[in-house]
């Protein structure tokens, strides 16, 4: 698969996990998932590697899992503990992959390299979200089939909201001056619309020539972690404070298939919990109608998941996008040359 295995992704939200544990296929692996008896949550490989059978299908108890097609039983750190046929040998091959995790801000992450590469200070920050001046609603899943990759491309050029999703944008978006920041392994993507034409559900904040000041903020954590901060004011007012923000948060299944998480977080004193609801369901219904069958629509044209090898015709809002392709190319080529090195 074409991604960094050095970084940390999002494997669940918090509210998935519990004690009965659950399997899940992240960048080509399948994963084990449960929670400790303390409550931490613990990934490890799910394939057995006797006759390689599901682990989640087995017993999960005492942070021990056995396998339930023929009784092998492994820690949370990937040793078996317990051979119980024959003489109880256990063999020096019985192991299975312990993966770092960390939970933060009601994601549960995981590092899925080097593990002794894992730092938790890389962990991207979505405290902001959960602020205590702030409503959220978090929970938000889709299991899309595309390329993850595109799902970003989607997220980092948001032009296509005036086209995709005309109840929301105007041709404005398509024009608005675009600003990018590099910080480390993080991208600011930010677009302004300056004195436009307020889309119908800004009229509020617009004066009597329905004019705005409109903003989109996307901020990208290489490689796949996105934040987005939306507003508008009145021409000339800057941004201010109160805006919404939301997660956008993708991780690879597979080439062709993408594990989607977001959520929508409020300002407590502008807007009430029936309001978040609303966004939340409508942040989802919007996904679900327009952007998830046209990602799908684009990808099953492409017939493939290279999108250089097809020579794509380039449009000024590229420009985040293509940033963020580059970025991550070259993150997974260091990763493989470190690799190189390492196993030469």
């Amino acid at each position: 698969m074409h991604v960094v295995r050095n970084a940390w992704y999002v494997a669940a939200w918090s509210s998935e996990l519990s004690a009965k544990p659950q399997s899940r296929t992240l960048l080509g692996e399948s994963v084990f998932l449960a929670r400790k008896t303390d409550g931490t949550p613990v990934a490890l490989g799910n394939r057995c590697p006797h006759r390689f059978a599901p682990l989640h299908m087995g017993t999960w108890s005492e942070n021990t899992i056995q396998c339930g097609y023929h009784g092998l039983r492994f820690g949370v750190d990937g040793a078996c503990v317990e051979n119980p046929t024959g003489k109880g040998a256990i063999p020096r091959q019985a192991r299975i992959a312990a993966y770092p995790v960390a939970e933060r801000d009601g994601f549960v992450w995981i590092w899925m390299g080097d593990a002794d590469a894992a730092d938790e200070g890389l962990v991207p920050d979505y405290s902001m979200l959960n602020a205590p001046t702030q409503r959220h609603a978090m929970g938000g899943y889709l299991h899309i089939k595309t390329n993850y990759q595109f799902m970003i491309d989607n997220l980092m050029d948001l032009s296509h909201v005036a086209f995709l999703h005309p109840a929301f944008g105007t041709r404005s978006m398509a024009q608005g001056k675009v600003e990018m920041i590099e910080d480390k392994r993080i991208l600011h993507v930010n677009r302004l619309m300056p004195s436009c034409e307020a889309p119908s559900y800004l009229l509020a904040v617009a004066g009597p020539d329905r004019k705005v000041d409109h903003w989109l903020d996307m901020t990208l954590h290489m490689p796949s972690s996105m934040i987005l901060a939306s507003g508008a004011s009145r021409p000339g007012q800057g941004r201010r404070g109160g805006a919404p923000l939301s997660s956008h948060v993708v991780t690879p299944e597979t080439d062709g298939i993408t594990h989607y998480f977001f959520s929508i977080s409020l300002d407590a004193t502008q807007f009430s919990a029936h309001d978040l609801d609303q966004l939340h369901a409508q942040q989802k219904q919007v996904f679900l109608t327009e952007d998830i069958p046209m990602l799908e629509g684009c990808q099953s044209l492409m017939g493939t998941t290279d999108l250089w090898a097809l020579q794509p015709v380039l449009l000024a809002t590229d420009a985040g996008p293509v940033r963020a392709r580059k970025w991550l190319d070259q993150m997974i080529l260091e990763e493989g040359a470190q690799q190189e090195r390492v196993s030469a």
